[in-house]
């Protein structure tokens, strides 16, 4: 280099402190330094290539030898997910880019080589080169058309379907990220066979009253991947009939009930009937009842649907706790939700409800003065009410044989019900039992007969019991509970009776 040179590049590198040795021969040498720049002669793919094979190669030429290892630091590819990763190979000038996984789908990707690419030589690349390519050759967003509820429609019918129609087919795996409709409900997704046409079918009928918004955004795609072109919202408006309804009159029999308040007196064998506002929807009215504990029942309505009336197959238990009630699923027939849900616990102890019970158990007094029994009759008066180890009178005895000189003697207990009784199921289940007796007595049920609330039981001693060692005792039962006694209104004897008596 001459003094002149030597001189010049001592100002030059006073003048740019921050320059580099490559851009201050730049200066120096500005024809030298262009000529031995790198420069990228071609790619594939090229700038705006659309439709690309993920088995074509990926490779960059450039026009002068390059450092390798600082190209490919240089490199990127991205795509809308981020980042490709993948390997490299060269062949003289030409660096080849061997993506991890295949270039597929959709979206646009952008291939850059930074100025920071170096040949052989030092030199860098003169500025950032670019490359933006397309997988797929459609490359159109689809565009949102109309819908069925219209934007803005008021009085849409609750049993409405929501049809969304766009520009071309639409996959249907971005359906569930792209398109939100508040408040929610359950659905099904359906697709036209062209797929421009998406319906959502409600799986209940929509509130009315409620105003529901359709949200679209760009998470919908269509087939080939490209998102929605613009977002859109809508909104629309089911019914007209906004009124809830209510339960204006809840019955069993003579019996009203109260929301929330137990209500006694129901008879067993009534039907419960419900009456409403307004006209109800048969099958989210009776989904929504429930009477618990769980009877088989029948419902049937009213011409109208104002009134539902609930039987039972089979008469509900006889002093027992019920619960009826109507939860908030119950809708009107314009699809409004019922205004509260209702509650109705009842007791069945209406008046041909009760159970049968024992009022008392006495002895008939007899004309009897022994030693013979032979003729003598019952006098229609009784002792005291008997209790357990009371003391039968065996001098209480009557002659249960019409014919003169032969005797069956007996001693006779009334039994008084609170209830009409039926006769069958006293002789099935009315027994008088030896539990001790060393007198050698022994006793059998004679006859039963009954009255109304009132059953006579006579007892015949072969012999009666007397004497002996220790005191006789001897078990009047009659059987309760399922299987046992009932009165005329098919009410149970909740319980087994037992009365022990000694002689």
């Amino acid at each position: 280099m001459t003094v002149r040179g030597s001189l010049l590049l001592l100002i030059l590198t006073a003048l740019c402190l921050q320059c580099t040795e490559e851009q201050i021969n730049d200066l120096l040498l500005p024809q030298a330094s262009v000529k031995n720049k790198p420069l990228v002669i071609s790619t594939n793919p090229l700038d705006g290539r659309m439709g690309f094979d993920p088995n074509e190669e990926i490779w960059i030429l450039f026009g002068v030898p390059m450092d390798e290892q600082q190209t490919q630091t240089a490199f990127s590819l991205r795509s809308d997910s981020g980042v490709i990763s993948g390997t490299f190979r060269w062949e003289a000038q030409k660096m080849y880019f061997i993506p991890k996984d295949p270039i597929i789908g959709t979206g646009e990707y952008v291939m850059t080589i930074s100025r920071q690419a170096e040949s052989i030589s030092g030199q860098d690349l003169k500025s950032d080169f670019i490359v933006r390519f397309f997988p797929n050759a459609d490359t159109t967003k689809p565009v949102f058309v109309s819908s069925t509820p219209a934007a803005g429609e008021t009085n849409v019918d609750p049993a409405t379907s929501i049809v969304l129609r766009f520009s071309e087919g639409i996959s249907f795996s971005s359906i569930a990220s792209g398109i939100q409709v508040s408040p929610s409900f359950l659905s099904v997704i359906q697709q036209n066979a062209s797929r421009e046409e998406i319906t959502i079918v409600p799986q209940s009928p929509l509130a009315a009253g409620t105003i529901y918004t359709v949200n679209i955004n760009s998470n919908l795609k269509d087939l080939s991947g490209n998102p929605l072109l613009t977002d859109k919202s809508f909104t629309f408006v089911v019914g007209a009939d906004f009124d809830q309804p209510a339960i204006t009159g809840a019955t069993m029999g003579a019996v009203t009930f109260t929301d929330g308040v137990t209500t006694n007196g129901a008879e067993k064998a009534a039907a419960l009937v419900f009456d409403f506002s307004e006209a109800m929807d048969q099958v989210s009215t009776e989904a929504a009842f429930s009477l618990t504990p769980a009877v088989a029942r029948t419902i049937t309505w009213n011409a109208g649907f104002t009134t539902m009336t609930v039987t039972p197959l089979n008469a509900l238990e006889s002093e027992a706790n019920y619960t009826a009630s109507i939860g908030a699923g119950a809708r009107d027939q314009a699809g409004n939700s019922i205004i509260q849900s209702y509650s109705y616990p009842f007791y069945t102890d209406g008046a041909n409800s009760i159970r049968p019970a024992i009022v008392e158990v006495r002895q008939e007094e007899s004309n009897y003065t022994g030693p013979s029994c032979d003729g003598n009759a019952g006098l229609a008066t009784y002792s005291m009410a008997l209790a357990d180890f009371s003391t039968l009178n065996t001098g209480e005895q009557m002659d249960e044989d019409p014919a003169g000189g032969s005797t069956i003697c007996v001693i006779t207990l009334r039994i008084t019900f609170n209830n009409n009784m039926v006769l069958t199921s006293l002789l099935d289940h009315t027994t008088f039992t030896k539990i001790f007796d060393g007198s050698g007595g022994n006793i059998n049920i004679w006859s039963i007969a009954l009255t109304g609330n009132v059953m006579t039981l006579k007892l015949q001693g072969v012999p009666f019991p007397g004497g002996g060692a220790g005191t006789p005792l001897y078990r009047l039962g009659i059987k309760g509970g399922t299987g046992g006694v009932y009165d005329i209104n098919n009410n149970l004897m909740q319980n087994d009776y037992a009365l022990y008596l000694v002689f």
